[in-house]
C-alpha cells in the first residue's frame, strides 16, 4: 500500500512477519491492549503473526513505526473500508508514549494514504 518513508525521528514501513515478536512485545500489556478491540485478551506472538499475515486479505494494512536506530516503538493501521472511507489507528509501547511519536507518524502517514486513495479513486472513474 505505502512505500517505506521516514520523518525527522521515525522510519515507517508495512509490518512484515519478522516484526511479529517485537510487535507482540510492545503490545501485549494491558496498558496498550486495553485500548485496542482486536487485542482483547492480550496480544501474544500468535495474534501478531496472524494480524501481519492477513493484511492483503482484509484490506487492513499495518505499519511498523521505528526510531532511526531501528527500535520498534509502535504500529499504525490503515483500513480501507468498502464505503470508500479510510480509518487510521495507532498504538505505541508504554515506554514510547507521550513523546509526540504518534502525532509525527500520523501527520506523515495521512498525506500518502490520502494521495494513494485519491489516485485509486481517480483511476476507477477514468476507466
Amino acid at each position: 500500500m505505502l512505500k517505506p518513508f521516514t520523518t525527522e525521528r521515525l522510519a515507517i514501513r508495512q509490518l512484515q512477519i519478522q516484526d511479529a515478536p517485537g510487535l507482540s512485545r510492545i503490545s501485549d500489556t494491558p496498558a496498550v491492549s486495553q485500548w485496542m478491540a482486536f487485542m482483547e485478551d492480550g496480544f501474544p506472538l500468535e495474534k501478531a503473526e496472524a494480524l501481519i499475515a492477513s493484511q492483503n486479505d482484509t484490506k487492513e494494512y499495518f505499519f511498523a513505526v521505528r526510531l532511526s536506530d531501528g527500535t520498534l516503538i509502535g504500529a499504525m493501521g490503515v483500513i480501507d473500508h468498502p464505503d470508500k472511507t479510510i480509518e487510521v489507528g495507532y498504538w505505541f509501547g508504554v515506554d514510547h508514549q507521550g513523546r509526540g511519536y504518534a502525532s509525527e507518524a500520523l501527520r506523515a502517514t495521512l498525506d500518502p494514504v490520502v494521495a494513494t486513495k485519491l489516485k485509486c479513486h481517480l483511476r476507477r472513474k477514468v476507466k
